[in-house]
C-alpha cells in the first residue's frame, strides 16, 4: 500500500481527534470493558458515538496505520455522525472530516 495513504489517513485522525476535543468531547475516562465488548454498531448501546470515536475507532485505526496494515474501505460512520450531532452547527467540522477520510480511503489504491 502507497505510504502516502498511511500519512493522509494519520494527519486525518489527528484532525478527528482535535475537533473532538475543541467540542469538549474528548474524556480521559474509559468506557468499561463491558462498554468497549458492546456488539451493536458504534457500541450505540453502551457509549455515546464520541466515546465509540476516541476509545474504538481512532485506537483501531491508528494501530493499523501505525503497522501499515491494510486500511478499511467503503465504510462509513459519517451517518452515524449526522444523526448524533443532527443541527449542531458546531460538529460540522467533525462530520466533514469523518466524510472526507471515507472519500480517502475508498479511493482506487
Amino acid at each position: 500500500m502507497n505510504e502516502a495513504i498511511y500519512l493522509q489517513t494519520a494527519q486525518a485522525l489527528a484532525r478527528i481527534k482535535t475537533h473532538l476535543q475543541h467540542l469538549e468531547l474528548w474524556t480521559e475516562t474509559a468506557p468499561s470493558d463491558e462498554a468497549l465488548a458492546d456488539p451493536s454498531p458504534f457500541c450505540y448501546e453502551s457509549m455515546p458515538f464520541e466515546h465509540w470515536l476516541q476509545f474504538v475507532f481512532l485506537p483501531k485505526m491508528s494501530d493499523l496505520v501505525a503497522n501499515q496494515q491494510a486500511l478499511p474501505t467503503q465504510f462509513a460512520i459519517s451517518p452515524m455522525a449526522q444523526m448524533r450531532f443532527d443541527n449542531q452547527t458546531a460538529a460540522q467540522a467533525l462530520i466533514d472530516e469523518l466524510i472526507a477520510l471515507e472519500k480517502l480511503l475508498d479511493e482506487p489504491r
